[in-house]
Parts: structure tokens; sequence; C-alpha cells
């Protein structure tokens, strides 16, 4: 019985297709200190083998580790060129993410949100600073349709 997945030390070929690439953070096997691998995966003779590439240590990678399954319909030169498109394209947008998250206000706003379907909910009527009523209370569909409708 053969394995599904073997690793294979031999020559890989630009024009084979490839199944999966991944890089991922993992202690290399001498030093034991965390290095970026490219794993490819490539069929051959009906088994999918595996191609192990060192890319550095990890320290020096901005970008996430990521797992591209291309499932052959890109040969194995076409996924590595994306992938260090990924590499190049990652510092910017993990720079403008941080950015926009920065400005963000969704948290506010969901938790503003909330507050004011749970006072919906409560009933509960402000005439003041120190002046409030307390009704009964609805349920949180009756609740939400009445902050919808503008009604409280």
């Amino acid at each position: 019985m053969t394995a599904f997945i073997e690793t294979d030390t031999g020559n890989l070929f630009k024009d084979e297709p490839c199944y999966l690439l991944s890089e991922m953070n993992l202690p290399h096997p001498l030093t034991q200190e965390k290095h970026r691998f490219q794993i490819i995966y490539v069929n051959r003779g009906d088994v999918v083998k595996d191609f192990w590439r060192d890319l550095g240590l990890a320290e020096l990678f901005d970008h996430a580790e990521f797992r591209w399954p291309i499932i052959w319909e890109h040969s194995v030169q076409e996924a590595v060129e994306q992938a260090e498109r990924i590499r190049a394209n990652s510092v910017h947008m993990g720079d403008m993410l941080k950015e926009r998250a920065a400005t963000s206000t969704l948290i506010h706003d969901f938790l503003q949100q909330r507050e004011e379907q749970w006072l919906a909910m409560k009933n509960v009527s402000q005439f003041g600073p120190r002046q409030k009523t307390q009704r009964n209370g609805w349920s949180i569909t009756d609740a939400t349709e009445a902050v919808n409708k503008g009604v409280i």
C-alpha cells in the first residue's frame, strides 16, 4: 500500500501541474529555529509528492502563513510566482488593514446599537438626566421594530 503524500527529494519541474502550495512557519530540523518553508505538492505516478523549500527565518516575513489549493489548475512556476506576488503585496495590505482598523467605528457602533436595543426591550422612558419611567418590557422583535421605526 502506498501513501497518499510522500516526500520527494528529486527535481521539481516548472511545467508540472501543482496540487497545493503552502507557506508555513515550522522549526528547522537541524537548528529548531522557526523557518518559513514553502511546500509544493505535485502528482508523480498517481501519488502526491511534496517538495520542501526553506525560505529563511520566519521573523523576516511580515505576511501570514497561507495554503493555496490549486488542484491541478496552475503549473508549479505559476504557483511560485503567485506566492511571490502575495508576499510582495502583503506588506502594503497589512498596513492598509491596520490603518482602516484604527479609523473604524464598527465596534463602537455595534455596542451603541445593542444598548439601544436593550433599552428598548426594557422599555425605559427618559425624561431628563435623572427622571425615567420603567414600563413592562417588550420582546426583542418588538423592541428592534420600534427602534427601526424611530418610535424609541
